[in-house]
């Protein structure tokens, strides 16, 4: 366990080697027998990781002189041990020994829950006796159906015949009945019983079934009153970050929404707790891999073959310390946002929330917003119609890198209308972030086949041609002048006797490497312009190509 001194706080080193001196000891366990003290630690703040979450408690302890055991609850349901650090703001206060303790509680439900549950064990009761009911008419069936059950040896007159048929018939038409009724009610009660059970199953809270405490040994000469101080990590906790992105038109900034999806499932409801959300994840090892020797060899049939591949090692990462610098940003907006510091180090990206929240303990996730920005952006349409013949609309930001990103979901509306989905990933190393808004119906697009220029393939010796013929049109229904970039592309040869030759790409630039050609135009209000791409293909008469 780790401890961390401060100029007032002992640390379980010192305070373990300074409780070990016979006579300090000795003159603490003179005075009274250990005593057992149950505390709630308050949760003031917690440090919300990518994966985990950091929480910081205190509590004030009233401690009568001698050895005392402090039991401290209100406290996570996992806690890494290794992480738990214990400061206490006093000298005189010695710590022997801490321990983490988990003990079995009976669960307790929420009045909802327990008329619920009460009702499906009802339902249950009802459908048990009702099944006892069909089990004994079949049994009852039985008796009837067996010839002993009327006894043997004497014989029966026809009137006495008919009145036992009689008599079976009856009791079997009662039987039969009556089981049918069972049967139709507990097909009733067993959808009541699937209705409640969906019931609970939504709404059924987590319920713990042991409770974790903190066990603290302490010693002091003399009664004293102190604060303690409590941290741990817990795995319990998480968030992600999201955004929403909404446009105003091509001729306004992009509003930019940072948001952050918190999970907290650690047993506690927390209330009114400052947050702070970095992008720190301690589960991820923070030592850097070093390469070991890659050695190659020849298989051998005869024996066995081993290989050493490359290899990452990883050194134990030491428990992760938090490390941060405040800087304030002024906000565009109001609300929440001018409660937020971001602080980004270039190791760890944090919001730090001065408004207390309060998050009740759940699987499902909390939605903050935590800054808002306008952020300039260029505007295009872009095409590709080869694959799809629409015209999209994207904004591209430059200098994005200054926008403290993080990878995450987002939310994209324009002109105050929902489009769709994308997701940020900050991972690749583009110059631009490229934001998507979705398809623009009033610019049209077409990739048509030119019959008449095409060409069916011909026998030149032993090759064939082949002439591709295509007309790019695209219209603007705009009063206003757009520009649009199309994307299309040329065949690229892996062989020497296949050749791609005579393209015509008027207007188009041509990246060699890829076979891609992009136009960049200008369409004036209402106007359209066709766009030529022609070539001709030629290959071994005998041979099958791939990818024609």
């Amino acid at each position: 366990m780790m401890i961390k001194p401060n100029k007032r706080a002992l640390s379980l080193f010192a305070l373990s080697i300074f409780s070990a001196t016979n006579v300090f000891a000795n003159e603490i366990s003179s005075i009274d027998p250990a005593k057992t003290l149950n505390y709630d630690v308050k949760l003031n703040q917690a440090t919300i990781f990518l994966r985990g979450a950091e929480l910081n408690n205190n509590v004030t302890l009233n401690l009568p002189a001698g050895q005392s055991e402090v039991v401290l609850s209100n406290v996570a349901n996992n806690i890494d041990p290794k992480s738990l650090s214990i400061n206490i703001d006093n000298d005189d206060v010695i710590i022997n020994t801490i321990n983490v303790k988990k003990i079995p509680i009976a669960p307790s439900y929420p009045s909802a829950i327990t008329v619920l549950m009460e009702k499906q064990r009802d339902i249950n009761k009802k459908i048990e006796e009702l099944n006892i009911n069909i089990k004994v008419g079949d049994e009852q069936i039985v008796l009837l159906k067996d010839q002993s059950f009327f006894g043997y040896g004497e014989t029966q007159s026809l009137e006495q015949s008919s009145q036992k048929f009689d008599f079976i018939s009856q009791k079997m038409t009662s039987i039969l009945n009556q089981q049918k009724i069972a049967r139709e009610e507990i097909a009733e009660l067993t959808e009541q019983l699937e209705e409640l059970n969906r019931q609970l199953e939504i709404n059924m809270p987590v319920i713990a079934k042991e409770k974790t405490q903190i066990v603290l040994s302490l010693g002091t000469s003399k009664n004293l009153t102190s604060k303690m101080h409590i941290s741990y990590i817990t795995p319990d906790a998480g968030w992600s970050p999201a955004y929403d992105i909404r446009s105003q038109g091509m001729d306004k900034p992009i509003l930019l929404t940072y948001k952050a999806d918190v999970i907290q499932n650690t047993g506690l409801n927390w209330d009114k707790v400052k947050l702070v959300l970095t992008s720190t994840n301690p589960s991820l090892n923070i030592t850097a891999p070093t390469l070991s020797p890659w050695y190659l060899a020849l298989y051998n049939d005869n024996a066995k073959f081993r290989s050493k591949s490359m290899s990452m090692e990883m050194a134990s990462a030491p428990s992760p310390t938090m490390m941060r610098e405040e800087s304030h940003e002024k906000q565009l907006n109001k609300g929440v946002t001018r409660y937020v510091t971001t602080n980004n180090n270039g190791i760890n990206l944090s919001h730090a929330i001065a408004l207390p929240y309060t998050l009740k303990n759940s699987t499902e996730p909390n939605t903050l917003v935590i800054n808002q920005k306008e952020v300039v952006a260029d505007y295009r349409y872009l095409t590709t119609p080869k694959l799809v013949e629409e015209v999209y609309l994207q904004a591209e930001v430059k200098d994005w890198e200054n926008l403290n990103l993080l990878n995450g979901r987002t939310n994209i509306y324009y002109m105050n209308s929902f489009v769709g989905n994308s997701y940020i990933n900050t991972n690749e190393l583009t110059e631009l972030l490229s934001i998507p808004f979705g398809i623009d119906k009033n610019i049209q697009i077409s990739r048509i086949n030119n019959e008449k220029i095409r060409k069916e393939p011909i026998f030149i010796g032993t090759t064939i041609e082949q002439k591709e013929s295509y007309t790019i049109k695209v219209r603007n229904t705009y009063n206003s002048p757009v520009k649009v970039t199309i994307y299309d592309q040329l065949p690229l040869s892996q062989e020497n006797n296949i050749n791609v030759a005579d393209a015509v790409y008027k207007d188009g630039v041509l990246n060699k490497d890829t076979g891609e050609i992009e136009w960049n135009i200008t369409l004036g209000a209402k106007e359209e312009k066709s766009l030529p791409l022609n070539y001709t293909l030629s290959y071994p008469k005998n041979r099958q190509i791939m990818g024609l």
